[in-house]
């Protein structure tokens, strides 16, 4: 990749390019989420809910601030629904235990059953909200109910066993001041019949109680100076003083009858009390009611499929946008005409697009199925015979026969190309055979040679017979014209010779094939031999285009080349890394048979600089053509 800042055309690029990455990464999270998510175990939830009606009297509320001021009625009740008591009850009922079961194996079932329950006030209101988590629906439901069944009947005891203490307290304390009010009236009655007394302390000491509440009231308000404060202590002081001139008998009298009337009005307000404590005791009102009954849910609470599917998808997609520029920054082949031409300052003379016929689909469907591709046939269905003459196809090697500019190699007698490459199955010997085919179509007399002696595929290509061909030539058991193949011979060989004789120009390209098999073909192509005939043929031809071996894997290229006098290099897009291209120009410099361009191959939309191109030049431009003539045909009927 280009190391000048990415434009958003740019990442667009790399995404088509490496589009494969996003599609595979998306596919794995995707059916990867998929499969998790279904062997998840499913979680179902269900909720019932109590409503606490809170009935107390003063006297409890006062209590209650005294005790425990900050504490709050639906916290504690919640905490007390998840209580020991209240889960025991649900336990044995449910038969989670046997009503024998020992105390530790009771615990263990109520902290098992206590992590499955959840209690919450239900916003500011007054009800309780029981949610319990289970894989089972309808137990899930069933625990919710029986837990809201047990924490009722739980609080309905709870209360009626608070007013029976109550109740029972009360009676107690009633005996009492009973038994103190009867001691005291016997004492007031014996006293009377032992002495003669006139009850006049009692008045005394009522009007002195009645002045020191009046002055303790006024006291609030008032100070001490003020009239009526002075009035009532001058008052109280004469009581004070009649008080203490009274004899003995009527102070003791005094004493005896209020002590009665004290145990006599604490024996009404204990009577009073332990009647309400009775009918509170005998009343059945419920203070916690069922509001909501829990039903089985059909819808799990997990795995929530549609989010756990959502969330696969958008990591997978950000997964393969992510590796997509991963695998393009590991890249170390070249993809633009920029990148080629800046790494080795050789120009670009085409830009081949990746062929694609209908036996290339039909050989890729096979390949998918488990079925080895015919490269001859895949080659041969690539020729440009098979592609209409307006083809982005042909344009482009018409492109390249362009950049090559014949009338400047005829006029300087370069006539033998060889079209070579980095390493294998970079498109080299389809760009040999469609180069020969349009210099062929342009009108030049043109030899296509197999200059691969190790793994020729010419003579396949056009259904020839390999022998003989140039390693017969040159091991001098045969001449040029017993091996060189004619359109007669291409015709009768397994091309289609309709689609040869339709195709223009034809007739104008010889073929000579790579001859009898040699063990040695390096030291066969060094022979002089090779510079002879090249030199005979170039007498013969317009243009001999050779198709020899990678530069890399062998020498043979080289020898070949060397006697050449052009040298084109084939790049397949994607295919052989920077640095071995790198060094396959190094090494043609070092013998001095630089190649003289690139010939970019196989070049798809994805990769494209300018993928529109193609697409605006065929479709528009020929489209546009096509309703001309249109047009001319309705206006001659």
């Amino acid at each position: 990749m280009p190391t000048t800042g990415l434009s958003l055309s740019d990442y667009w690029l790399v995404i088509r390019k490496r589009g494969w990455v996003v599609i595979i990464t998306f596919v794995t999270i995707l059916v990867s989420t998929i499969i998790h998510t279904n062997t998840i175990q499913p979680i179902y939830s269900a909720s019932s809910s109590v409503r606490i009606i809170e009935r107390r009297s003063v006297s409890s509320l006062l209590v209650e601030m005294i005790i425990s001021p900050g504490a709050d009625l639906m916290t504690s009740q919640a905490k007390v629904i998840t209580s020991q008591p209240v889960l025991e009850r649900v336990v044995l009922e449910l038969g989670f235990v046997p009503e024998d079961a020992p105390s530790e194996e009771v615990a263990n079932a109520i902290g098992e059953i206590q992590g499955l329950i959840t209690t919450s006030q239900v916003e500011t209101t007054n009800i309780i909200r029981i949610s319990v988590v289970n894989n089972d629906p309808k137990m899930a439901a069933l625990i919710a109910n029986k837990v809201a069944e047990a924490y009722i009947d739980y609080d309905a005891k709870e209360k009626s066993e608070q007013a029976r203490r109550v109740r029972v307290f009360i009676e107690g304390q009633l005996a009492e001041i009973t038994k103190r009010l009867n001691v005291a009236e016997e004492k007031l009655a014996n006293f009377k019949k032992s002495a003669a007394v006139t009850g006049i302390a009692v008045n005394i000491q009522n009007n002195l109680a009645n002045l020191q509440q009046q002055r303790a009231n006024l006291i609030k308000t008032f100070t001490e100076e003020y009239p009526d404060v002075v009035r009532i202590d001058e008052q109280i002081s004469n009581l004070k003083e009649q008080l203490k001139a009274l004899p003995e008998e009527e102070l003791e009298f005094a004493r005896l009858t209020r002590e009665v009337e004290v145990n006599e009005k604490s024996y009404r307000t204990l009577k009073e009390k332990l009647e309400e404590a009775r009918i509170a005791e005998a009343e059945k009102v419920e203070d916690v009611k069922m509001v909501n009954v829990a039903t089985p849910s059909a819808q799990p609470l997990k795995p929530n499929r549609r989010l756990n599917i959502t969330i696969g998808s958008l990591v997978g997609l950000v997964m393969g946008f992510f590796l997509s520029f991963v695998v393009e920054s590991l890249d170390t082949s070249l993809g633009t005409i920029e990148d080629v031409e800046s790494l080795i300052k050789l120009p670009v003379l085409a830009v081949i697009p990746y062929l694609k016929s209908h036996e290339d689909k039909e050989e890729k469907r096979r390949f998918w199925g488990k079925k080895e591709p015919d490269r001859t046939k895949l080659l041969r269905s690539q020729l440009l015979i098979k592609f209409d003459t307006r083809s982005p196809s042909t344009e482009a090697y018409r492109i390249l026969r362009t950049n090559l500019r014949v009338d400047e190699l005829l006029k300087n007698n370069e006539k033998i190309i060889v079209i070579t490459s980095t390493g294998p199955d970079e498109g080299k010997t389809l760009t040999a055979i469609n180069l020969a085919i349009v210099l062929a179509q342009n009108g030049n007399k043109t030899l296509l040679i197999d200059g691969d002696l190790r793994k020729s595929l010419l003579h396949k290509v056009f259904g020839l017979k390999r022998e003989p061909g140039l390693s017969d030539i040159l091991i001098g058991s045969t001449n040029i014209q017993n091996s060189v193949k004619t359109v007669v011979d291409i015709m009768m060989g397994e091309l289609d010779a309709d689609e040869v004789s339709k195709s223009p120009g034809f007739d104008n390209l010889n073929v000579l094939t790579s001859g009898t098999f040699v063990p040695n073909p390096a030291e066969v192509l060094s022979s002089p031999k090779l510079n002879e005939t090249l030199k005979s043929l170039k007498n013969i031809y317009d243009f001999i285009i050779v198709d020899v071996p990678p530069i890399l894997p062998v020498p043979d290229g080289m020898i070949i080349g060397s006697e050449a006098d052009r040298i084109y290099l084939v790049y397949r897009s994607g295919k052989t890394s920077r640095m071995a291209l790198m060094r396959a120009k190094n090494q043609m410099d070092l013998m001095r048979r630089s190649p003289k361009g690139i010939i970019l191959n196989c070049m798809t939309p994805q990769a494209e600089l300018m993928p529109n191109y193609y697409y605006y030049y065929h479709y528009k431009y020929y489209s546009e053509e096509k309703k001309g003539k249109d047009k001319k045909t309705e206006k001659s009927k």
